[in-house]
């Protein structure tokens, strides 16, 4: 399978769980084409996108409502609220980013899970 095949079956993917189609220079305003990517920035960006596939699936039915900066600031920032309540009085504990990441994740998938 070519880059650009690549590049458009997970365009495609994204697309189908937003409800509308997307385009590449969406998510790299520096690119109008799969071809027009730099060799050495290309297996990044194709990894980057097939993780904003994999997000999107896990959002269920709020794909479509968490696409945009806007979309997942806020997203973001209910999923830090819940944090925030749940460890309350440990907030000041030491945390890796990683798991940080992981704390995230969890919230964001209980937000989607809720259909909130």
């Amino acid at each position: 399978m070519s880059y650009r095949d690549e590049i458009d079956a997970v365009l495609g993917r994204i697309g189908k769980r937003c409800g509308r189609g997307v385009t590449l220079q969406e998510y790299e305003p520096a690119y109008q084409d799969a071809e027009e990517v730099p060799e050495q920035k290309r297996a990044v960006l194709l990894r980057a996108l097939q993780m904003e596939d994999a997000a999107l699936a896990l959002m269920l039915g709020m794909a479509a409502e968490s696409v945009n900066l806007a979309d997942k600031v806020a997203l973001y920032e209910r999923a830090l609220a819940m944090i925030r309540e749940e460890y309350g009085l440990q907030m000041g504990r030491l945390v890796t980013f990683a798991r940080f990441k992981a704390m995230i994740a969890k919230e964001i998938e209980k937000i989607a899970k809720a259909g909130r």
